[in-house]
Parts: C-alpha cells; structure tokens; sequence
C-alpha cells in the first residue's frame, strides 16, 4: 500500500518435553519482512520452562517473574544511550520551548497539542494499524496476568517505515531541546529504540511508574528512565467521554509505593487519591490527577517516576508511539527531580 505497505510472514515451530515440575517449551518463529527497498529474514529462538499448576491464579506468575529476573539483574537496569543534539531543529524548539519546558520540570508534565501535522497523524495512524493487523505487535508478558492489554514492538528510527521514523526524530529532538533549557540540571540520554504501541476496543494498562523505588534495591529507582513521551496517532474525532482511552497522571505521585497493594489496583487508586486528599490540607491545589484524552497529533511529556494508568477505550482501538528519556547520576536513580514530583 504505497510507502508503508509490506508483508510479514511467521510460522513457530515448537518442540515440548517434560521435565521435573513443569515442561521445557522449544520455540522459533521464522519471519520475513520486506519494505522498500531491502529484505529482512529473521529466525528467533527461545527456551521457557513452564512450571505446571500456576496458572490459578496470576500472583505466583507474577512472584516467579520477578524473582527471576532480579536474580539475573540484581542491580539498577541500565540502557545505552545517546546525546539527542543531533535531531534538535527549529520545529522541536518551537513546540517545546523554555517556559514549556519550565512548566514540566515544575508540574511534573506538558501537553503539546497538534505537535504532529495531519498528514504526519494520518500516514501515523494508517502504519500503526497496518503494523497491528499483520502482527508485527505482539502482546507483553504481563497481558498473562491482567495488568496490561497492548501489543508492542520496539522500533529505530534507523528502519523504520517513514511515518513512524519521522515520530521518532520529533520525539528524540524534544529531549534536545529540553536538554538546551538552562532549568534541566543534567542532560537526557535517548536509546535507540523507540515503543510502537496498541490497544484493542477495551483495552487497558493498570496503575504502573515507569520508574518506581524498589524495595528490593535498598529504596533506589528500577531504572533510569526520567521523562516519558508519547505521541498520539488516534482517528479524529476522539471524544474524550463516549470514547475514553484516556492517560490518568496521578500529580506528585514519585513516591508512592505501588507494590504496597500487589495486584489491587483498585485499591492503589483509591490510595493515590486519598493521598491526594490529604497534602490538600496542608495547601496543594487542584486535583488528584489529571485526564490526558489520546488526541491525534497530541504529544504528552510527563515525569517517569509519576503514577499512571491507560483507562479503558470504548468501542475503538488507541495507538501511540513512546519513547523514554533517560538521566543517570552516580548512584544509578533518578538525576533530575522536577519540582512537582
């Protein structure tokens, strides 16, 4: 279908055996990608060990994961990065400039409305959804669970299909241009790869940080992720009530422990906006949290470490595009602390 169109196969192939308390599960999926202009052929494997009777209830899961994966990263999770100077231009200025900027070190986030062009939200829109109906998005680990309903696929910018590269650029060139503010204490890093993200009709992502303490490093953050953004690529019009899908930012949230509630997310809500409640005796203005609809064309920054959650849509698929910005000081937390977190 013109410059975005190509065709993905896949097949698996799968060979399974017992062994002690669960079943060691030999996979591969054989893919083939063309675009314009080049051919990819891909072959990825994987062995996963099953373990049998768990699948009860979603919290052993959930403990096994990770128990397992802190034990093969017991530190903080580090990402190579790279100086975003070089996708810094006059647009990304001008959409994000300093009084912005100030406001999101301050507020803890910032909306950029009609931050893409509408032919730029349309080509958007149409890869993301040429990109989920051929399967090129596959869904997360934590789906099995219940706490999230997307299908992802990390991209570069580097081979990417043109409308989704030119996201990536305008979003790695925001980071530059925060980085140019006299109020970002220390500069952003941005990885190579980029998140493509969608959710069926319904579909939802439960109150999560992008960037929360963990108990179990002592107190310090899980990663070095500091702002998060996101651009919308969503059919107009998107009525942010009958149709719903909207990001909730829970305000000055960094430090609240979420792991305190398990897998209640309900109650951590409800928590969050007790705990609201009660700095608004001691002089905090507005609200618990703040309602972002997924416009098309909208960009949101908002600090990683701020509680938030995906509501559910109604009755239409949401597609977005994120990419992280990361900071890292000597002890591997957080290095830039907005005032409003």
């Amino acid at each position: 279908q013109g410059q975005v169109g190509y065709c993905v196969i896949s097949t698996w192939s799968r060979d399974r055996r017992e062994c002690g308390s669960g079943d060691v599960v030999n996979s591969a999926l054989h893919c083939e990608l063309w675009m314009p202009g080049f051919h990819i052929k891909l072959v990825c494997t994987c062995t996963l060990f099953a373990m049998r009777g768990l699948l009860r209830s979603p919290a052993p899961i959930r403990a096994r994961i990770r128990s397992t994966s802190l034990r093969a990263l017991p530190a903080v999770e580090r990402i190579e990065t790279s100086d975003p100077a070089p996708f810094l231009t006059e647009r990304c200025a001008l959409l994000l400039p300093e009084d912005r900027i100030r406001e999101l070190w301050s507020k803890g986030f910032v909306v950029l409305e009609d931050a893409l062009q509408p032919e730029e939200a349309s080509e958007l829109q149409l890869t993301l959804d040429i990109l989920t109906s051929c399967g090129a998005l596959e869904p997360t680990p934590e789906a099995s669970i219940g706490v999230r309903d997307d299908a992802i696929r990390w991209q570069s910018e580097e081979i990417a299909p043109p409308a989704v590269a030119s996201v990536i650029v305008l979003l790695k060139g925001l980071a530059a241009a925060i980085n140019a503010c006299s109020a970002t204490v220390r500069p952003l890093g941005v990885p190579s790869h980029s998140m493509l993200a969608s959710y069926p009709p319904g579909g939802q992502y439960r109150v999560h940080s992008d960037n929360s303490r963990r108990e179990e490093l002592g107190g310090r953050r899980g990663n070095e992720r500091c702002l998060t953004a996101i651009a919308y690529a969503n059919l107009a019009p998107w009525d942010p009530v009958s149709d719903g899908g909207a990001l909730r930012l829970y305000q000055r949230s960094s430090e609240f422990d979420l792991d305190a509630f398990g897998d209640d997310a309900a109650a951590a809500c409800a928590a969050l906006c007790d705990s609201w409640a009660t700095r608004r005796q001691d002089g905090d203005d507005g609200m618990a949290f703040v309602d972002i609809a997924p416009l098309v064309g909208r960009i949101v920054v908002f600090d990683s470490t701020l509680c938030h959650e995906v509501r559910a849509s109604t009755s239409r698929p949401r597609r977005a595009v994120s990419l992280w910005m990361y900071s890292r000081d000597e002890e591997g937390d957080r290095s830039v602390e907005p005032a409003g977190a």
